[in-house]
């Protein structure tokens, strides 16, 4: 079912489920889930250790007087900070960052003092605790060298503009790690006891939360309101972080409220309020004033998508029953229907999974945050389903799950692009509780093997009925562990290429998309997976996500720190590439994708990687980036903690760094504004030089033929670090062919503040300079362990400037010949007598000189005396019509007789925008089939349509649109293509007339498709054969 035809069937009977809500249950905790809880918790040890844990965690709270528990509760004329300051300690500065990013320690022994792990500094110097008691009134109290008055130290080097919030930062990270936690622990202890004396004590948080909830105003509270970033709101915590205030608060009360059926004179006499009237000042003066600022969409209360709505729902389960603004159903209405907004947001649900949620199901930010996403859409999802909503019948819903499985390398690692993870990459992204609910919406038995080898011991969900026998059953029919094949991820745009060797695997994934979220300056990045480590890593998150942290925009989510090519000494821009091709299989893996919009003075930015199964255990990786344009070039790589060597003729490490001798560490040379302030003094968000000034101990030599360098990983012994783990031997060795190049071997820095990061890696830059520059960097990467597979790679010449052609020698005596060009050649004699036409060709040669395997790729002539495999080439055509319900394309032409093009990869150029589909199957010898691929890129409310303006005027914010894609009506018929779009208004590149566009489902909303393809646009069929000798 497409998703379009999904959205008729849900919407539709939209107002029916909103009228029928009042006579469900008036609970966030229903009847159903609480007699399960009961059952589980009579008849399972899980579930009796669950609660006994639960208890655990809350009996220290009974033990704390009321009016002290209340006083948890952070008083709002007391500032909050998530940071001291960006560097560090005043004592010991950065060197604390070791200990982790909120590194200090805190306790309650010592009210609002903050200690340094590094140095055992204590801040402030002042009694801070005097201070409040006089009223914030008496500033005798305030003494010593680091005074605090809340509003945090100025410092003689960093003035007002940077103060240390000592002070703030206690009030915050005690207000996240004592009260919030506490509120959740006695919540959970009620539900699984009953004990009131849990409930009393969760109303006294709730309650003086409530009293002072109106007074929280983080804007004008908070050092990042304040000094940071001015107009960023809040109430306790940050806009961000109050979405988990939110819910904690609502799901709490949802548990404890039929507690309130009795008086509580205990809170009475602490409150001075009858029980009623605390029943209703948290119902009105905190959860419904929370669903409020979401509603009318204040920004008080606003984190990643989903996470605020999750939250109104809970809000909205707990209220159900009671009359207010907004009331239950005006909230569960925003969630489905909101129409118009100011930030992504707070789009409509619908809506967001088609224009925030990519075809192959992934969100629009890094994979870290984009796990929150689907944790918090899973929880919308069911609390949907109470309303009688089913959102799980949208396809690309399931694919929110499908995504995390697929992004999964050599078994074990996902690639950590943007701000996500760490330069381990040993993480998959399968979170137990959300797989276990996935696998009760859709019964996939995929989702049971995942979620039984990440948890072998299965989690279990308290509030229902176990399942424990049917998903092991289910597991057991998924006979291939999941993560080890291929696969390709062309909505988001990240190619993985796999071995689909459990044993020994081997895999690389190139990124070539685009996204929102925490995105970093790295398209066309390279990552390699094998040795049971992560070889070349990307860094991922950051040591903050400060604006201020000069080393998060200078390094780590610049262009300097990823396995690219920087062009002119800057930053790439941010823009999407495309794929020109992308082939998985046995013997040779090939994918290539282009990116010239990421420099705008160049007119090729293009890389081709290709992997070779030299045996089932032992693969290398072909790299090729061609560049065309600009006047400095320079390729990046850097492996992992490990010793370098190389046969180059390198210098000793020099003073400065990469940007010269005479630029110190971190100095922004290149930038005079960042350049004349102190660390940290500045938002670094619009920095866009070299980041040369972050690599150190430079050494250089010119390239030669047969360079070779390695990287031999430390994994035992004194120098091993707990981050990197490899299989002991290995190595990662770089075969590096091209012509003037200069190299630099250089130091970078890892972050800091993980523990078991390595203090540094080694970097190699290549680099070529010249006017009108045009470069080919090839490269042959060797991951192995302890004996090398490659003796030597050759380049070859050939009459073509853009045909790369290698000879790679094994230590086995098999001889391997590697072709590439970006378009095809006609045919060429290379050597040896081997002859080649087209784009891609491989051919392995046994040690007698035999053939034993080959491979072609938009090709149609390999061979090597007798022997020759030929094929028909790509074939290009135009699409003729679609079908957008079925996902299927019918041809102009028949390019199809003859072709097995099943699981092949199909290019559709629109013109600006290029999009990749896998053929799941065809209809004849013209219609190619997608299966659930959808090409739906966007979808916009249409708020007025002006056709003597060829424009629809809409107040759909639009991320992933491209002109050259399709406008389509709601009866899924293509109307004209895109010729441009702003804020507000879509337009067309041909005339239309208002009745096409229909309001084809009748819900009284007009609604306009983007699409990525449609009729006329080119689409191109590839070859792809390979030979194995009988």
């Amino acid at each position: 079912m497409s998703l379009i035809r999904s959205y008729l069937i849900i919407t539709v009977p939209l107002l029916a489920c909103l009228s029928a809500t009042a006579s469900a249950e008036n609970k966030l905790y229903t009847t159903e889930m609480l007699a399960n809880m009961a059952e589980n918790i009579a008849n399972h040890a899980w579930a009796r250790q669950i609660r006994a844990s639960a208890v655990a965690k809350a009996a220290r709270y009974l033990e704390v007087p009321d009016e002290e528990l209340a006083k948890w509760v952070p008083d709002p004329r007391i500032p909050r900070a998530v940071y001291v300051h960006e560097s560090g300690c005043p004592n010991c500065g950065l060197a604390m960052r070791k200990y982790g990013n909120y590194a200090w320690i805190i306790s309650e022994d010592l009210p609002y003092k903050v200690e340094c792990p590094s140095c055992g500094s204590v801040y402030p110097s002042n009694d801070y605790q005097a201070f409040i008691d006089s009223g914030f009134q008496d500033r005798s109290l305030l003494i010593g060298d680091y005074p605090d008055d809340g509003w945090g130290w100025t410092s003689p080097e960093y003035g007002e503009a940077r103060k240390y919030w000592f002070v703030a930062w206690y009030n915050h990270w005690m207000a996240r790690r004592r009260l919030l936690p506490a509120i959740q622990y006695l919540r959970d202890a009620y539900l699984y006891t009953s004990d009131a004396r849990y409930a009393h004590k969760c109303a006294v948080l709730l309650w003086q939360l409530a009293e002072y909830y109106p007074r929280y105003d983080y804007v004008n509270q908070s050092r990042n309101g304040t000094e940071i970033n001015p107009g960023y709101q809040g109430r306790l915590l940050n806009h961000t972080w109050e979405t988990g205030t939110m819910t904690i608060c609502a799901t709490a009360y949802g548990a404890i409220a039929p507690a309130f059926t009795k008086p509580d004179p205990e809170l009475e006499q602490l409150s001075g309020r009858s029980t009623d009237q605390v029943r209703d000042l948290i119902e009105e003066q905190l959860l419904r004033s929370m669903a409020y600022e979401v509603v009318n969409e204040t920004r008080y209360i606003a984190g990643n998508y989903g996470s605020h709505q999750r939250g109104l729902l809970q809000v909205a389960a707990t209220l159900k029953d009671k009359p207010g603004t907004p009331s239950s159903e005006e909230m569960l209405d925003w969630i489905l229907n909101n129409k118009e907004y100011n930030i992504y947001t707070m789009m409509p649900l619908h809506d967001a999974l088609a224009n925030l949620v990519l075809r192959d199901g992934v969100p629009f930010e890094s994979p870290g945050y984009n796990m929150g996403w689907v944790n918090n859409l899973t929880t919308i999802a069911e609390l949907l389903q109470a309303n009688g909503i089913d959102v799980t019948e949208v396809p690309r819903f399931k694919k929110l799950y499908d995504w995390l499985i697929d992004i999964v390398a050599a078994g074990q690692f996902t690639p950590a692009l943007g701000d996500s993870d760490n330069m381990s990459h040993r993480n998959r992204l399968w979170p137990a509780s959300t797989f276990l609910s996935a696998y009760r919406m859709y019964r996939d038995p995929l989702y049971a093997r995942a979620l039984l080898d990440v948890s072998p011991n299965l989690p279990q969900n308290i509030f229902a009925a176990p399942i424990t026998d049917e998903l092991e059953q289910a597991a057991e029919t998924v006979e291939a562990a999941p993560g080890f094949d291929s696969k390709h991820l062309s909505g988001y745009g990240l190619a993985i290429l796999q071995n689909s060797n459990p044993e020994e695997p081997v895999a690389a994934s190139l990124f070539y998309g685009l996204f929102v979220g925490h995105s970093h300056r790295d398209k066309m990045h390279l990552d390699l997976f094998a040795q049971d480590a992560s070889l070349m890593p990307d860094f991922g998150y950051p040591e903050t996500a400060n604006a201020t942290d000069p080393r998060r925009f200078g390094f780590f989510a610049h262009t300097i720190s990823h396995n690219t090519v920087m062009v002119d000494q800057s930053s790439q821009e941010a823009t999407r590439g495309r794929c020109e091709a992308y082939d998985s299989g046995t013997i040779c893996q090939y994918v290539e994708a282009q990116n010239d919009g990421v420099y705008p003075q160049c007119s090729q930015y293009r890389r081709s990687v290709a992997m070779v199964n030299a045996t089932s255990a032992q693969a290398y990786v072909v790299d090729i980036f061609r560049v065309d344009g600009g006047e400095q070039h320079d390729w990046l790589v850097h492996g992992t903690h490990a010793d370098f060597e190389s046969n180059l003729n390198l210098s000793a490490p020099r003073e400065g760094t990469l940007a010269g001798p005479e630029v110190e560490y971190g100095y922004f040379y290149d930038d005079e504004k960042m350049g004349a302030v102190p660390y940290g003094n500045i938002v670094y968000t619009t920095y866009r030089g070299s980041g040369f000034q972050f690599l150190y101990n430079v050494q250089e030599a010119p390239i030669k033929p047969n360079a070779v360098a390695q990287w031999n990983l430390i994994t035992s012994g004194e120098r091993a670090v707990p981050l990197v783990r490899a299989n002991e031997g290995a190595f990662l060795k770089a075969f590096l062919i091209g012509e003037d190049e200069r190299i630099f071997v250089c130091d970078g820095k890892p972050q800091q503040n993980q523990s078991g990061t390595p203090e540094s890696v080694k970097f190699l830059v290549r680099r070529r300079a010249g006017d009108d520059l045009k470069s080919i960097f090839t490269t042959v990467f060797e991951p192995g362990a302890e004996e090398g597979l490659i003796d030597s790679v050759t380049p070859l010449a050939t009459p073509h400037d853009q045909l790369v052609a290698l000879r790679i020698e094994l230590s086995s005596g098999h001889i391997h010949y590697y072709f590439n060009s970006p378009t095809a050649v006609e045919e060429t004699e290379i050597e040896d007598g081997i002859h080649f036409a087209g784009q891609v060709g491989f051919l392995d040669l046994d040690p007698t000189g035999e053939v034993e395997q080959a491979y072609m790729y938009n090709a149609t002539l390999l061979s090597r005396g007798d022997w020759s495999l030929t094929d028909e080439g790509p074939a290009k055509t135009t699409i003729a019509s679609c079908d957008y319900v079925e996902n299927s394309i019918t041809l102009a032409d028949p390019p199809l007789a003859g072709r097995e093009i099943d699981r092949m990869t199909v290019i559709i150029n629109t013109g600006g925008y290029g999009g990749a589909f896998e053929v799941t199957g065809t209809d004849g010898e013209r219609k190619l089939l997608f299966g659930d691929q959808e090409p739906i890129r966007s979808r916009a409310y249409v708020k007025q349509i002006k056709p003597e303006e060829r424009t629809l005027v809409t107040p759909t914010i639009f991320y992933f649109i491209e002109p050259g894609m399709h406008l389509v009506s709601e009866a899924y018929q293509p109307i004209a293509q895109l010729d441009s779009w702003g804020r507000g208004a879509l337009i067309a590149d041909r005339d239309f007339t208002a009745e096409q566009w229909l309001d084809a489902d009748g819900d009284g909303t007009i609604r306009a498709y983007i699409m990525e393809y449609g009729p006329g646009d080119e689409v191109t069929v590839p070859s792809s054969v390979r030979y194995k000798r009988r």
